[in-house]
């Protein structure tokens, strides 16, 4: 899928990506899956191509009044983003 990104710097993008805040570390609401939609994966930082398969995830709104937050991932990001957010200490994610 990505030849010149390793599983380690998925999980670094992964990791920088919650602590960031870009991405959330709760579980997501909904998630659906579907060809990708041309939107920048949060993780590895490249457009979901209409060719791969894509895991739109849906959270909670930061606030009331707002629409849910949706995020593009390619199914190795959303992998790798989904064992850190549930692996990692919460001081280190």
């Amino acid at each position: 899928m990505f030849p010149n990104i390793d599983g380690q710097a998925l999980r670094r993008g992964a990791l920088a990506a919650i602590q960031s805040r870009a991405m959330p570390r709760d579980p997501p609401l909904q998630m659906w899956g579907g060809r990708g939609s041309g939107e920048t994966c949060p993780v590895c930082g490249q457009a979901c191509d209409p060719a791969e398969a894509e895991l739109e995830l849906e959270f909670a709104p930061l606030e009331n009044n707002q629409a849910p937050r949706e995020f593009h991932l390619h199914l190795a990001c959303f992998e790798v983003w989904d064992l850190v957010r549930t692996s990692a200490p919460a001081t280190e994610a």
